[in-house]
């Protein structure tokens, strides 16, 4: 098999104002999505929370919010978590190949509503 991903981005946290900045993005909730390339539909997704180094922000290096996109906040916490290497070292998982495998052959996991489930 071989493997590809996606990113896609759920949640953005900023400071208001840090260092003379405005928007300064911080905390980022996002997925990398795995997919066989031969049946793209398919996907593993595993979600990331990144809190991005903001410590040496300053306004001579500093993206304005307005011209920020969700390409631009996925490179940094991809940048953050080791790049893309680090999603290559997921392709080699076997929970991830399994899960694929399973997927593709129709025996899939069904996602329980907790909603449903009795506290106690």
């Amino acid at each position: 098999m071989a493997y590809d991903y996606s990113l896609s981005l759920e949640k953005v946290s900023y400071y208001p104002q840090l260092n003379g900045c405005d928007k300064v993005v911080k905390h980022v909730d996002w997925f990398i999505n795995i997919f066989d390339t031969a049946e793209p539909d398919i996907t593993v997704s595993t979600g990331v929370i990144t809190e991005l180094d903001t410590s040496n922000v300053s306004p001579d290096t500093f993206s304005d919010w307005s011209s920020v996109t969700q390409t631009m906040i996925l490179e940094w916490c991809l940048n953050e978590i080791g790049g893309v290497s680090f999603i290559e070292r997921m392709f080699e998982e076997p929970d991830i190949q399994q899960q694929l495998d399973m997927k593709t052959t129709g025996t899939l996991l069904v996602e329980a509503d907790v909603s449903e489930i009795p506290e106690e």
